[in-house]
């Protein structure tokens, strides 16, 4: 294993590692504690739903633009060192703000810049992992390790000081800037396809296989990132500090890792099938017990589930994309990804999520009564056996016409 590793982090692997490390150090205090922060600013649920809808709608926006971008310059590492550069500044002049409008403004210029930076993180790392057959599981390992230590140690940092979340970020974004400039180059340039053709963006829509995986991450992120947004006032509603909350956050970063290490062998072995239904399965138990348990302990270890679901539904569907989209479109293919999960699925999650907690106070349920939440659960159920159809088809040389999509979930409604 010890060997195993010191090849994988040779020629540029550790740079990646690295990368990847103080990305989700970044992220951690900034999207463990933002909403956290926003209702210590006295903002409403509804308010916090709509803050967090509008930076999915720039991503839409933000993850196209940076993605045609990154495939067209000379380097796609200067378009991410330009970007993590940027996101700094932006996560400055968050702090010096407090009100709802200003969060408003503030919040779409900074997602503009950051949205794409994990998505063409993934395009690089993905194209050196190819490149020099290095396990990209591996290199990617560091994010998971990253964040767990951070958010472990942003929990008690913070502590009664949510605004400490600033100066943080903005440290680990400005570090993430020299670390960019450390990794292995990748080329961009995008002129033409295999076939001589000038490559287009909307040659990604012709591949209808990926589009159903699009759809997969689509219904299963949903949910997820009504989990994600207000699972940190759900646990303050319940009793728990900012450090359970920073406990909670390091268990289910520190979960991923288990899998990463045998990423590589358990798609060899079993494909995408099976791992893909258990990250879908996994999402929706994990979001529903949420919704019933009153206990502020039981919620930060059922934290853990993510080790089996976000991180196996992101991974599986990074893989499957570089491994389907052309060299030419690779960053565009992964931008397009994050455009639909943190994008459109997250728009939709905070924009409903946050009125629903506002009118039917679902975070305020009793256990004895059946929590709305529960609707979530086929949803994220139905996304895995639509995604799998088409995998299953692919494998045998077949691609999944829309007939059988609309077939396979009218079965999909009617088991549920």
């Amino acid at each position: 294993m010890i060997t195993r590793l010191l090849n994988v982090y040779k020629n540029g692997g550790t740079c990646i590692f690295v990368f990847y490390w103080v990305y989700y150090s970044a992220m951690a205090p900034f999207s463990s504690f933002l909403t956290v922060y926003y209702s210590d600013c006295g903002l409403s649920s509804s308010q916090i739903g709509v803050l967090s809808a509008i930076g999915p709608v720039i991503t839409v926006i933000g993850q196209f633009f940076w993605g045609n971008v990154a495939d067209k310059a000379r380097y796609k590492n200067y378009v991410l060192i330009t970007l993590a550069a940027i996101t700094a500044v932006m996560v400055y002049c968050y702090s010096l703000g407090i009100t709802y409008s200003y969060f408003l403004i503030i919040t779409c210029f900074y997602t503009f810049f950051q949205c794409s930076i994990q998505n063409i993180g993934d395009a690089i790392s993905l194209a050196h992992a190819e490149r020099t057959g290095k396990s990209y599981a591996l290199m990617r390992l560091g994010g998971s390790i990253g964040y767990a230590i951070m958010a472990l140690i942003s929990g008690f940092i913070i502590a009664g000081k949510t605004r400490l979340i600033f100066p943080l970020s903005i440290t680990m974004f400005l570090t993430l800037a020299v670390a960019i400039a450390l990794m292995p180059l990748i080329k961009g340039g995008r002129n033409k396809n295999e076939d001589g053709k000038k490559a287009n963006y909307l040659t990604l829509f012709k591949n209808r296989s990926l589009v159903v995986i699009l759809f997969f991450n689509f219904l299963v992120y949903a949910p997820y990132f009504f989990y994600a947004i207000f699972i940190g006032v759900r646990m303050r509603e319940v009793g728990a500090t900012n450090q359970m909350i920073g406990l909670a956050n390091f268990l289910a970063a520190f979960c991923e890792i288990p899998f990463l290490f045998l990423a590589d062998r358990l798609l060899q072995k079993y494909g995408f099938k099976p791992l893909l239904l258990i990250a879908g399965s996994t999402m929706a138990l994990r979001l529903f017990l949420s919704g019933i348990i009153e206990s502020a302990w039981i919620l930060v270890f059922i934290h853990m589930l993510h080790g089996t679901g976000h991180i196996i539904a992101s991974y599986c569907t990074s893989r499957y994309i570089n491994t389907t989209v052309p060299n030419e479109l690779k960053a565009s293919g992964q931008t397009l990804l994050g455009m639909v999960t943190y994008g459109l699925a997250k728009m939709i999650a905070s924009l409903l999520g946050g009125y629903a907690v506002d009118w039917i106070g679902i975070l305020s349920f009793s256990p004895p009564v059946m929590s709305p939440l529960f609707i979530t659960l086929p949803t994220s159920e139905l996304s895995p056996l639509l995604a799998l159809s088409d995998l299953q088809a692919k494998s045998a040389g077949n691609i999944l016409s829309a007939s059988m999509v609309i077939r396979n979930l009218r079965q999909s409604f009617i088991t549920f």
